[in-house]
């Protein structure tokens, strides 16, 4: 009998395909060879680690949540973004630094994406809360407690944003007035998914933050949840904490940028009071996240 017997029937089909597959269902099947000494074409492609939660997978689920989604194929993971270290990082993070990246043109230019299928991951990820064309449907992420910090990293690189400028109210007046204000972002489709991070960020830093939502029609309506200047210098501290090796540089700059700035007194503030209590806030920050060692009850 050929090797090619079984080729174009199915389990309905053929009763040797179907005990064949009943012999097999429910079975997880182990690598016996390392992956380093694989020699197939697609060994730097196999995700390499075990499959458990950690700062680095937390951080991906984040990323996955705001810039990634799941195919509809069941098996296949993608994610793009207009930054290739974002790509990058996702990959390590989910154990695939040797995943195909690719560039696509974009309206502001190129647009990277990696693709690639993995089925276990997948559905460990369908066991978080993601699924298929989440865009509307994002809910809540079921993220172990001392993970919700890379989590919620990760939901700030992907669409969330990190925004720092120097405001100067009285131009006319006097143009070297100024302060800086700081501005930190979380953007969705999904309102009851801007609700569970405004409600997550209440119980564990005691923020605010308020829900602004922006009709775009014929499209569905744009949710952002926002936090001031005090309440996003408590929160950038908490999730930049121990981050060094899963973050995106390029809005940890920002952030890191405006503590040079204030610490440094590069801005000039009309009244002392209002520099001194910003130097306050973030001494104050640096103070809460040793009193987060525990989940409130």
């Amino acid at each position: 009998m050929p090797k090619s017997w079984a080729k174009g029937l199915t389990k309905e089909t053929d009763g040797r395909v179907a005990r064949a597959a009943q012999a097999h269902r429910g079975k997880k099947y182990h690598r016996r060879t390392p992956i380093a000494l694989c020699k197939f074409h697609r060994a730097g492609t196999v995700r390499t680690g075990p499959l458990e939660w950690s700062a680095e997978i937390a951080y991906a689920v984040g990323l996955v949540a705001t810039d990634g989604c799941l195919a509809g194929s069941r098996t296949r993971i993608d994610f793009t973004s207009c930054d290739l270290d974002l790509v990058e990082t996702f990959l390590r993070c989910v154990g695939r630094p040797g995943a195909h990246i690719w560039a696509e043109k974009g309206k502001r230019g190129p647009v990277y994406r990696a693709r690639f299928g993995d089925l276990e991951l997948y559905r460990w990820l369908e066991s978080v809360g993601l699924t298929p064309r989440k865009s509307l449907t994002l809910a809540s992420l079921a993220v172990p407690v001392e993970f919700i910090a890379p989590a919620i990293r990760g939901l700030i690189d992907g669409d969330g944003s990190v925004e720092c400028y120097v405001h100067k109210p009285i131009k006319k007046v006097d143009r070297t007035y100024g302060y800086q204000r700081l501005i930190v972002s979380f953007s969705s489709a999904s309102r009851v998914h801007c609700e569970w991070v405004q409600e997550v960020l209440r119980q564990r830093l005691k923020l605010r933050g308020a829900i602004h939502t922006s009709p775009r029609q014929p499209h569905h309506d744009m949710h952002q949840l926002k936090y001031g200047k005090h309440d996003s210098i408590k929160l950038l501290t908490w999730v930049y904490e121990n981050s060094e090796n899963v973050r995106f540089e390029r809005k940890f700059a920002v952030w890191r940028g405006f503590v040079e700035r204030e610490t440094t007194g590069a801005v000039i503030y009309r009244r002392a009071s209002t520099h001194r209590k910003t130097l306050r806030a973030l001494a104050d920050a640096e103070k809460q996240i040793v009193e987060l060692s525990e989940w409130p009850e």
